[in-house]
């Protein structure tokens, strides 16, 4: 009698603390997060950099195709800033705010107790800012090679309660290789890629891609297919394949710009994107840049 009361008394203790460790036992991978948290980087045009000063500005919506109701709307910005020569890029992209709505399946499915209070809102997405620096031009026999190093930032504060985002640094190393035929080009890239999943711990994921772009006077398209592979195996095999195009003569600065990006495994959402893209040389930002020799 004396044994089975300290057995109860002991279960009685041990209940609390097993329904917390529960609680935050969240598996930090792409699966399980909001779509701007983890997000499959693109492989630069060509694996060239232009020596111009580029952006695009647009909107995002995007849906969760797993049959439960998870819509995105964001704001999403990218840049590329020559630095000091036409080799080297500094680049930053990613969203400037985000606007959810989420069902409560969504909210059990990533380990979070229904409450209507997490079902919609808004934040601030991750960033990414990376240096490109073009190792090699392209010459008749010769691809072109960019080397890639990027760091993501820890900038969405509150979202991992509501598993939108996750306030913890990453970084990724990549090189890309291209080569251009007439206004065909294409490229393949492959990397290491790691972000941070508790107190001292990380996932580290190998990264691929491979794209295939078209280029003429009124319209240069691109296609692409590229995720990543971690280690962890718990929803961290992200897949998607982007489909991009945009209008307008050479001559415009500021052109159209769309995109459609399908998810696969472990990224299950379709985003579609529409803004603008602006594409400026350098030499009449920066007064001038400089243009190296050719390889």
């Amino acid at each position: 009698m004396r044994r089975n009361l300290i057995s109860l008394f002991v279960a009685a203790l041990l209940l609390p603390l097993s329904a917390f460790a529960q609680g935050y036992k969240t598996k930090v991978s792409p699966a399980y997060f909001g779509p701007n948290t983890f997000q499959v980087p693109q492989i630069s045009d060509g694996a060239k950099t232009t020596g111009n000063l580029q952006a695009i500005l647009t909107g995002d919506f995007i849906l969760g195709h797993t049959g439960q109701k998870d819509y995105t709307g964001d704001i999403y910005m990218e840049l590329h800033i020559p630095l000091f020569t036409d080799r080297v890029n500094i680049s930053a992209w990613g969203a400037l705010q985000e606007w959810y709505v989420q069902s409560d399946d969504v909210l059990e499915y990533r380990s979070l107790a229904v409450d209507s209070g997490l079902n919609r809102g808004h934040k601030t997405g991750a960033f990414f800012i990376s240096t490109d620096v073009q190792v090699l031009r392209e010459k008749k026999y010769c691809p072109a090679i960019l080397l890639r190093a990027a760091l993501r930032t820890a900038s969405e504060n509150d979202a991992f309660p509501v598993r939108r985002g996750y306030d913890a640094a990453g970084y990724f190393f990549d090189i890309a290789v291209g080569k251009t035929f007439g206004p065909v080009s294409i490229a393949a890239s492959t990397g290491f890629l790691c972000w941070q999943t508790g107190q001292g711990s990380q996932n580290d994921a190998v990264q691929f891609g491979a794209k295939l772009s078209y280029c003429h006077e009124w319209v240069r398209a691109g296609a692409q297919y590229g995720g990543y592979w971690g280690w962890r195996h718990d929803g961290d095999f992200p897949q998607v394949l982007y489909l991009q195009m945009d209008f307008g003569s050479q001559k415009w600065y500021a052109k159209p710009y769309i995109l459609y990006q399908h998810g696969f495994r472990d990224w299950p959402f379709d985003l579609f994107r529409a803004g603008v893209k602006v594409d400026i040389p350098g030499e009449m930002v920066f007064h001038p840049v400089k243009k190296d020799k050719q390889d």
